[in-house]
């Protein structure tokens, strides 16, 4: 959660498109998304990333909305 803004949104999408291609699950525990709704496929992450309704973490929320707004 260090690295730019961009840096750290792009993350969720390689993640989904790995997912995608290798018929494989999203899985993280290191605060770069809910990891409490870990492990999922890509079809569910692409629906709650990087929704913050979905997101059960306010630090977490927190900083998708600092990520963003850092982007406009």
């Amino acid at each position: 959660m260090s690295q730019p803004p961009l840096v750290c949104l792009y993350y969720g999408f390689v993640s989904m498109v790995i997912a995608n291609h290798s018929k494989g699950l999203v899985y993280s525990d290191d605060g770069a998304w809910d990891y409490s709704s870990m492990p999922m496929g890509y079809s569910e992450f692409e629906l709650s990333y990087p929704d913050m309704n979905k997101v059960s973490s306010n630090e977490l929320s927190n900083n998708i909305r600092r990520w963003i707004n850092a982007l406009k």
